[in-house]
């Protein structure tokens, strides 16, 4: 048993009763029968306190100390370090906020949420300060409930309806108040609850857990009635088992995620009873807050994994296990919920040959505003056909035409599975279950560039040429096979639909307006801008409005900024780039060549780039784009230079309020961007204040694209 000693005890004391208590003198002795406690060490003290500056104010304190235990078995289910941390932040962060809530809501005192034991004092280590990681020497002291008049239930009989009610009525207000702290106070709520709520590891395998299963299999057996859901038991303890592993299994509807104690049984609750009636309860405290938080995260499973693989690797195939994770940062995605996963599958006839698959699974991000800005049931089904058909058929097409390998696009992952529903045919509608399984780019020496800075020109020109070739792929197809490319690249850039009304895009104006006018030499400019915003607005409303030029008509990415292509490096030298691929076609267009060009020059490049080389840019673009549509056999001649010079100047000042806006988001720091999909309920959330680096871009568009006649 740990001890606890004076010492400890004043350290732990003071901070929540004043520097001058002295600890004259305590008692201790184990506060829980065996059965009753198995996360903690749990000892009653009797601590006899002096207070005052004549030290003659004596008082004594009934507590709970709660020890972290020795180390062994039980770290590897309880991981200390990690939850007795979790449990002191909520006693001296979480209940705090609670508090202060309901106070400044004005709550009456008969529905005020009061379910947390007196907190004196905590540390997760011997120091000072309370870190995020404890060790042995952690201790939390609590108000001792049991001298209050507080006692357990009888676990093995459990509660009777009085009590079950009263426990359930204030469980829904623990579980209310976190939502309201949500919604009312997102940054307070993030700060306390959603970290006092960080997931703490289960250290024990999956051989290990499976070695349980026959004695819970026999605790049904032997009960007659049960017998025959001997099978069902074994699915739900399989399916336990799973979501051990793969945290993103069943995640909770946002609307109802919350704050979770995780280990709410009748040893986790103490009753405070009438004096005049030992039976009836009038109260009840939490206690072993062993709590987490369910983000929003959609699933994918083993059955899932299977039918999205067999189509491409064969009917053999099956999944032997897998992992699941986050696979990109705040920040770096808006548009889906990205995974990586880890898959080990068996093939052949006698499922003796083993492959791991390192692959990227892409969902549709949580239902609520985001459905809004992309239309999921129409974009999700256009990427899955980009990556179906589009892709296959640039492929055919340089293939036929003999293209050499140094000028073959392949920007392009590679595809292992889609479905835009449950139902095996790949419909022209979208919904919540569609999933697009690619190659894991990360897991191939593919990188991001950095957002916030931009790219070097060495992975501008990169991105140039290939982007050229990429829109002259499409116009090849267009004349070369009009039919197919009517059933592929036209089908695939279908519009979506930006649920959007005009007083709603308008109220948007001012903030970007106002990251205009922070800007002393662009203030000048306000004007032109509020123009460039109007028509970008009514362009939105009217998409007859500037149609492109048929010259230049092409598919467009139409999100072609830093963060949707990756760069494959020489391994003998990490900074220079050998390959790109291109990622997230869900708002593809066709529209003008230009508009993907010029929203990622002055989005994505380092400052000096378009200064220094915009120009040579615009030439290297040009040179690709009448290069690839000259290996395919098509005439150029119309293509001359100029023409796209005067393509530019036509649709260039089409994308500036496109790039103003996207500004922001670029640009921000990752503490001001949505930690998840789910916090994204407005396009506030992702308009933090422009910072240093957004004000640079910014001004760099705004100066050049006055000076090119464009705005």
């Amino acid at each position: 048993m740990q001890d606890i000693n004076q010492q400890d005890l004043e350290s732990l004391l003071r901070p929540q009763l004043g520097n001058e208590v002295i600890v004259e003198s305590f008692t201790s002795k184990p506060l829980t029968q065996p059965g009753e406690n198995y996360g903690s060490t749990m000892l009653a003290l009797e601590v006899n306190i002096i207070k005052g500056d004549d030290k003659a104010t004596r008082s004594k304190l009934d507590l709970v100390a709660k020890l972290v235990f020795p180390p062994g078995f039980l770290w590897k289910i309880f991981d200390p370090p990690n939850t007795a941390w979790k449990e002191i932040l909520c006693y001296i962060s979480v209940k705090e906020e609670y508090e202060k809530l309901q106070k400044e809501k004005c709550v009456p005192k008969e529905k005020f949420l009061d379910v947390f034991p007196r907190c004196y004092g905590a540390r997760t280590t011997l120091s000072k300060e309370i870190g995020e990681k404890a060790d042995e020497n952690a201790v939390l002291l609590l108000e001792n409930l049991k001298t209050l008049n507080y006692r357990l239930g009888d676990r093995k009989k459990g509660l009777d309806l009085t009590h079950t009610r009263l426990a359930v009525s204030q469980l829904a207000r623990f579980h209310a108040i976190s939502i309201a702290l949500k919604n009312l106070k997102p940054q307070v709520f993030k700060d306390t609850v959603l970290r006092a709520c960080r997931p703490h590891n289960f250290d024990i395998d999956e051989e290990e857990m499976r070695a349980n299963t026959p004695k819970l299999l026999n605790s049904v057996k032997i009960v007659p009635e049960c017998e025959m859901y001997v099978d069902r038991v074994l699915q739900a303890i399989n399916m336990g088992i799973q979501r051990q592993f793969d945290k993103s299994l069943l995640p909770p509807c946002e609307l109802y995620a919350t704050i979770v104690h995780s280990d709410f049984w009748v040893n986790n609750m103490m009753f405070k009873y009438d004096p005049n009636n030992e039976n009836t309860p009038i109260y009840y405290n939490l206690q072993n807050l062993l709590i987490h938080f369910h983000t929003t995260m959609q699933e994918i499973n083993r059955q899932d994994l299977e039918s999205l693989l067999r189509p491409q690797l064969g009917n053999d195939v099956i999944v032997e296990s897998f992992t699941s994770k986050p696979l990109t940062q705040p920040g770096e995605n808006y548009g889906s919920t990205m995974l990586a996963l880890e898959v080990n599958i068996l093939k052949g006839e006698d499922k003796a040959t083993r492959t791991k698959l390192d692959l990227a699974a892409k969902l549709v991000p949580p239902p609520g505003f985001l459905w809004k800005v992309f239309d999921p049931p129409n974009t999700a089904w256009k990427e899955i056909l980009c990556y179906i058909s589009v892709k296959e058929e640039y492929e055919n097409l340089q293939k036929e035409k003999c293209v050499p390998k140094e000028k073959f696009l392949d920007v392009f992952p590679r595809c292992y599975g889609a479905r835009t529903t449950l139902s095996k045919e790949i419909g022209e509608k979208a919904d919540e279950n569609a999933v697009l399984l690619l190659e894991n780019l990360k897991t191939l020496n593919y990188r991001l560039g950095d957002r916030k800075k931009g790219l070097d020109i060495t992975h501008t020109r990169l991105v140039v040429s290939q982007l050229a070739r990429f829109h002259a792929m499409s116009i090849a197809l267009k004349i070369l096979k009009p039919q197919v490319f009517k059933d592929t690249v036209l089908k695939a850039c279908r519009r979506h639909n930006l649920d959007f009304s005009e007083e709603e895009m308008r109220a948007n104006t001012p903030r970007l307006l106002n990251n205009v006018k922070i800007i002393p030499e662009c203030e000048m400019y306000v004007d032109r801008v509020l123009q460039a915003i109007n028509m970008g607005i009514q362009r939105h409303l009217d998409k007859s409005l500037l149609p492109p030029c048929e010259l230049y008509a092409t598919i467009v990415h139409a999100d072609f900024w830093v963060n949707n292509m990756m760069f494959k490096y020489d391994p003998n030298n990490e900074n220079t780039p050998v390959g790109i691929k291109f990622v997230d076609f869900q708002i593809l267009d066709y529209s003008s060549c230009v508009r993907d060009l010029i929203f990622f020059l002055y989005t994505s490049t380092e400052e000096g780039v378009i200064s220094n080389h915009y120009d040579e840019l615009i030439r290297l673009y040009h040179d690709n784009f009448t290069d690839c549509l000259k290996v395919t056999g098509y005439d150029t001649n119309a293509y001359t230079f100029q023409s796209l010079l005067n393509e530019i100047d036509a649709y260039a000042p089409v994308e500036a309020d496109h790039i103003l806006f996207m500004l922001t988001p670029i640009c921000a720091d990752t503490n001001d961007v949505p930690q998840s999909l789910s916090e994204i309920d407005g396009l506030t959330s992702v308009f933090p204040e422009p910072n240093a680096a957004q004000k640079r871009k910014t001004k760099e568009f705004i100066i050049d694209f006055v000076k090119r006649g464009w705005i």
